[in-house]
């Protein structure tokens, strides 16, 4: 029997603080000083695949000498096997972390807040309670504090992430709960506004919350934070008044709900659209530039009838004009444009028998956007409201993959390691078709065009009648948790 398995366990609690037990005794104040604890922790967050040594160099010095990496990591190995034992690192061109049965505590959140939303999604309020505390707890103590380094900070922005889906569960068992839970739900609701102003959940889960305990006034007045937060951060409103009260210099306003859908929320006709392309002034040589609210909406009409010279501003419109862009508040009067539409492409939409055809194929993922309580049914539209003679719920067989975290505080996309990070192996690595869609299909098309054009995956259509369609079309199957 080797040293390292005859020993009791270990527990390592790397976020926050960094601590080491085994059997009551504390070992992190062992480790070779700072150099041995960065060395530690690089280690456990990679304990489960084999690093080499110039990644553990890297790692620890940032641009190391070759040559004398050896010399600076052999003694910090050494004493880290004196302290956790003998077969504690194996290998030695790529080393990797041996701990039979070692207890961590990030890795412990990520189960607990696993096992949070899997109840959460089985309204077991109860069960989801104590799990999202947990990971919420671990979360909350941050990383490596006083450290940076590029490995670091991507553990950091884990854990931020954690802990905005632990709060979303522990709001959302604290309003199952009800009575006198009713205030952590707030509580918890007003974190998530604050951490996450651009994530709907948290305005949901505290509207909720406050209109559970009566209090209409303040859950409308969330409602109004909501909108005056999206038009400042973002430069967007689902209305003309950003427009109206500044542009980008020579920009004309396509407004979403009254250019582009109609008011059962269906895409504007070959026609109307028409009728926009000569209003705007866009003509075969032109290339169009979408920003504001649901840039990417009209992105994908332009490439649905053929443009294909068409981009999305990568800013917000108030970090355009913070850099000294022009901008101005007079309406643009271009000259009618010259371009004609030709014949829609079928390889970016899908239709209503397109979707109900891709129901349980195996060559199709279905992709629902929304938010969690969408896709459970919980409520018909994004604001928590219901529908008359409308159905909750989402298409069966479509795989849940919120968009929340696209973007970087000033409006621009994330890079696309981070994007990459953010969509389920089920929509990046399978191989077949993918059809997106959301409630109206602003969403929908926002997925698209990050999956299309940012990480570079075909074979992505939009389902652009959405849940707005579907969820009030008689007869369309409807699956709910």
């Amino acid at each position: 029997m080797t040293l390292a398995s005859s020993r009791p366990p270990l527990r390592v609690q790397i976020c926050g603080l960094l601590a080491i037990e085994r059997d009551g005794e504390r070992l992190d104040g062992m480790l070779p000083g700072r150099q041995g604890r960065l060395l530690f922790t690089y280690l456990v967050v990679n304990r489960h695949r084999l690093v080499t040594r110039d990644e553990v160099a890297e790692a620890l010095w940032r641009e190391p000498d070759p040559d004398a990496v050896d010399a600076r990591l052999n003694p910090l190995l050494s004493k880290l096997r004196r302290v956790l034992g003998t077969d504690s690192v194996d290998g030695r061109a790529a080393l990797r972390l041996c701990l039979p049965d070692v207890w961590v505590d990030l890795e412990a959140a990520a189960e607990a807040i696993h096992r949070a939303e899997s109840s959460v999604a089985q309204q077991d309020w109860t069960r989801a309670w104590g799990p999202a505390l947990t990971a919420l707890f671990a979360a909350e103590r941050g990383f490596l504090p006083g450290e940076d380094a590029p490995w670091i900070d991507e553990i950091r922005h884990q854990l931020a992430e954690l802990r905005l889906r632990a709060l979303e569960c522990y709001a959302a068992a604290a309003l199952g709960l009800g009575g006198t839970e009713l205030a952590a739900a707030v509580r918890a609701g007003r974190q998530l506004t604050r951490l996450a102003p651009l994530r709907e959940s948290g305005y949901r889960y505290l509207m909720r919350a406050l209109a559970a305990q009566d209090n209409l006034a303040e859950a409308l007045g969330v409602y109004g934070q909501l909108s005056e937060c999206l038009r400042d951060q973002l430069g967007v409103s689902p209305s003309p008044a950003a427009y109206n009260d500044w542009h980008i210099d020579g920009a004309v306003l396509w407004n979403v709900y009254g250019d582009l859908k109609d008011a059962d929320y269906r895409t504007a006709g070959t026609s109307a659209l028409q009728r926009i392309i000569t209003r705007s002034g866009i003509s075969p040589q032109s290339t169009v530039v979408f920003y504001g609210y649901a840039p990417a909406l009209g992105l994908w009409l332009m490439r649905l009838y053929g443009h294909r010279d068409v981009r999305i501003l990568d800013c917000s419109r108030d970090r355009w004009r913070a850099d000294g862009y022009p901008w101005t508040t007079a309406a643009s009067q271009p000259s009618p444009g010259t371009l004609l539409l030709g014949a829609e492409d079928p390889g970016v939409r899908a239709d209503q028998a397109s979707v109900r055809s891709a129901i349980g194929q195996p060559d199709t993922t279905l992709v629902d956007v929304r938010s969690a309580a969408e896709y459970r049914g919980e409520c018909f539209w994004p604001s928590g409201g219901a529908e008359p003679g409308g159905r909750a719920g989402h298409v069966p067989s479509a795989v849940h993959q919120p968009v929340d975290g696209l973007y970087d505080p000033d409006g621009s996309f994330r890079p696309a390691a981070e994007l990459r990070g953010l969509f389920s192996p089920a929509v990046l690595d399978s191989d077949g078709d993918l059809i997106t869609y959301c409630t109206i299909g602003g969403r929908a098309a926002t997925a698209w065009f990050v999956l299309t054009y940012l990480l570079g995956r075909d074979r992505v259509r939009v389902y652009d009648g959405s849940w707005a369609e579907w969820g009030r079309a008689p007869g369309t199957p409807v699956a709910s948790p």
